[in-house]
């Protein structure tokens, strides 16, 4: 192999490189807040959880492309039945700079 092959062949290399990055970059992670009134967290975890409306939202989500763990992270909270921590829930949450923030009165 001569000298010119070879810098024509590398710089080929470099060239394509920054092009192939590229089409492996991953698009947004939509950052969700869930909070509920008394269910527990553990009742909202996990890829099909027990709660009934976590997991119907979940799977409208996914019916949508939205996947937990590829585009979606979930941050999940609950007051336990103690409505005083609404504020203080919230306040963290939008702390944290979600995308959405979804609550329920009735779970």
């Amino acid at each position: 192999m001569d000298r010119r092959t070879f810098l024509a062949g590398t710089g080929a290399m470099l060239l394509a490189a920054p092009l192939a990055a590229e089409g492996q970059q991953q698009g947004k992670v939509y950052r969700v807040g869930l909070v509920f009134t008394t269910a527990p967290v553990s009742e909202m975890v996990g890829p099909d959880p027990v709660h009934p409306l976590v997991r119907s939202f979940l799977d409208e989500l996914r019916a949508r492309g939205y996947v937990q763990g590829r585009n979606l992270a979930f941050e999940l909270r609950s007051a336990e039945g103690r409505f005083e921590r609404f504020r203080e829930i919230l306040e963290g949450l939008v702390s944290l700079k979600m995308d959405v923030l979804w609550s329920t009165g009735i779970a």
